[in-house]
């Protein structure tokens, strides 16, 4: 596969893990991450734009151990996965667990990617076992070729399915379309910002985070959310032709800009 397809595999399979985690929320960082990261494995060709830029690295991986062998298998992912992911969580404040998996995941999906190409990867190295899917190989994609087309227009499919808001916009159609009236698909999401909150006012919040019982990652990232649902909430009032009610966590969000000027 090439390294735009790889890069697609990469921010899909970290929308597929947001939309699998009822209470996980990628953010955008997460989605660069995820699409830089699934370029990595071809670190151990040369010829691949990441070999290119990392040249000697790549040179000797390509030298020692060969294209699609340790760098494309299991256990150099989670070796990858647990030290990157100890770095993140020691320069920053965020969790050791939560950028192991989501390194893991991102790094995974290119050579789970690679099983569908005609040459396959040695995922379980060092068994020296080529792992293929389907075992015929003349049903297998070449990269760069028509195969390689219908497996990037698939992932775009299913990112643009599972990427927020287009996956909550498309739910909504769903459930306004055959499930609830208009009354309960509005009120679904105010319950959603009750459980981000936990009950607190938003004053409350600011409040906790002054008093650093909870940590400035935290807060933002509760933003985060609560931004996200707001615009999801708004996108299903356009969609039933409600007018949309002024912003809170939009003013939230100013009076937060203004606090640190």
């Amino acid at each position: 596969m090439t390294l735009l397809t790889h890069a697609l595999g990469g921010a899909c399979a970290i929308a597929l893990l947001d939309t699998a985690l009822p209470n996980y929320t990628a953010d955008k960082i997460v989605y660069i991450v995820g699409a830089v990261v699934a370029t990595l494995p071809d670190i151990d060709y040369s010829r691949s734009f990441i070999g290119r830029v990392f040249y000697p690295v790549a040179r000797f991986f390509e030298t020692v151990c060969g294209h699609r062998t340790l760098t494309h298998s299991f256990l150099f992912a989670i070796l990858f996965s647990l030290l990157f992911g100890s770095l993140t969580a020691f320069f920053t404040d965020e969790n050791y667990l939560r950028w192991s998996a989501i390194l893991f995941i991102a790094y995974t999906s290119h050579f789970v990617l690679d099983w569908f190409t005609k040459e396959g990867a040695q995922s379980y190295w060092p068994a020296q076992v080529w792992c293929v899917i389907p075992r015929r190989r003349s049903w297998r994609a070449t990269t760069g070729k028509a195969g390689e087309l219908l497996f990037f227009v698939f992932l775009s499919g299913a990112f643009a399915v599972s990427f927020e808001p287009s996956r909550e916009a498309t739910y909504t159609w769903f459930r306004s379309s055959f499930v609830t009236e208009k009354t309960e698909e509005i009120q679904r999401f105010e319950i959603k910002k009750e459980q981000v909150t936990k009950g607190y006012t938003i004053e409350e919040i600011k409040a906790l985070r002054k008093d650093k019982i909870i940590s400035e990652s935290e807060y933002q990232a509760m933003i985060y959310e609560l931004q996200q649902i707001e615009i999801n909430q708004n996108i299903t009032k356009k969609m039933y032709g409600i007018p949309l009610t002024p912003e809170k966590v939009e003013n939230l969000m100013k009076g937060n800009s203004s606090e640190h000027e």
